[in-house]
């Protein structure tokens, strides 16, 4: 093996680095011996002392591994152990009161360009070899590892950075690359992206500083366009956009949901629904006022009432519901089924 590799151009103490590494037996060795022994081309004795070998060979290739650079020392092939082992890395002093990228593709290189031109350091961390190689001709700050890796972490210098944002969607790969930041830095903030709000909470619990749901930020994005278009000034679409994101896109997560609704079990438990429902005369809601029904106990509140072409939004706790009044509910299903029953029938 150590030969091979000099003859390939390698380096002495990396020839025989991978000698020391790939000298165990393989999988595929005890195949053979099998097959030998099938064939009667082994004997007993042969086979046993051969299994012994390679159960062997694996044992100790773990500790040589481990002990290379000092049994390369030792036969006075490196001069000194930590130039092929450093042990624990370094973080790196290159980077300070930067931003650390993770992954490189179409998101990652978009907040780059716009980094660049506010003078605003960055330093990307891409897995994928053909993005890193292009964007290494390309002039750009990239290093080649995955984001899970605290040693690569610590290249980037995550311990100064001043955020580290994660391009990629994935949760139980978000979830592992969070942790992995933490570790290294438990105080630097965590901009994420996320397809929607499903794991909003539980990303906030992890540490992260902001989520960046794609469905609400694109629904917020068509708002902001529509309502430029209508002729509403930007001052007061920005405000509105904002004032949504600071309060976790309340005003999106309530919606009417027809017969069918393309979420899973756990969003579905999670958003809170609208439900229109219409009084009729013999309603058991029919002359009582809102207050008097206790809505608010079991969670469901009324966000609009029509009556005779007149809609009230948010009706006070006052207001005296009549028949063929249209009320809109706003609450998980489930409750808002219970109370559908309860304005109609007086059903606890």
């Amino acid at each position: 093996m150590a030969i091979s590799a000099q003859l390939m151009g390698e380096r002495k103490q990396d020839a025989l680095a991978c000698a020391f590494m790939l000298w165990q037996m393989g999988e595929f060795g005890f195949v053979l011996i099998a097959l030998g022994a099938q064939h009667q081309l082994l004997t007993n004795q042969q086979v046993s002392f051969l299994i012994a070998l390679g159960g062997l060979s694996m044992a100790l290739t773990p500790f040589l591994i481990d002990k290379t650079p000092f049994i390369l020392k030792r036969i006075g092939v490196l001069d000194r152990a930590s130039q092929a082992w450093e042990g624990e890395p370094k973080s790196s002093t290159l980077y300070s009161d930067h931003v650390i990228i993770c992954g490189f593709s179409r998101v990652g290189q978009t907040v780059a360009r716009f980094l660049k031109p506010e003078a605003i350091d960055y330093i990307a961390i891409e897995s994928n070899p053909i993005l890193v190689q292009e964007g290494k001709a390309a002039g750009e700050p990239i290093l080649f590892g995955h984001v899970k890796q605290k040693d690569i972490l610590k290249c980037a210098g995550v311990e100064r950075a001043r955020l580290v944002i994660i391009t990629f969607t994935e949760f139980e790969q978000t979830q592992i690359v969070i942790d992995a930041i933490k570790q290294v830095a438990p105080e630097v903030k965590i901009l994420i992206r996320t397809k929607d709000d499903s794991q909003l909470e539980r990303l906030k619990e992890l540490g992260v500083t902001e989520v960046v749901p794609e469905t609400l930020e694109a629904s917020l994005m068509l708002v902001s366009h529509v309502l430029s278009m209508s002729g509403v000034p930007m001052s007061r679409i920005i405000r509105r956009v904002s004032t949504e994101r600071h309060n976790r896109y309340q005003l999106l997560q309530r919606f009417f949901t027809g017969e069918y609704l393309d979420v899973d079990e756990d969003a579905h438990e999670r958003l809170e629904y609208l439900h229109v429902i219409a009084l009729p005369d013999k309603a058991f809601a029919v002359n009582k006022s809102i207050a008097a029904l206790n809505l608010a106990k079991r969670k469901v509140s009324i966000k609009a009432l029509r009556r005779q072409n007149n809609e009230i939004d948010n009706p006070s706790d006052h207001t005296i519901l009549l028949a063929n009044d249209i009320l809109i509910l706003q609450g998980k299903p489930r409750r808002v089924e219970r109370v559908e029953h309860y304005l109609f029938d007086g059903i606890e």
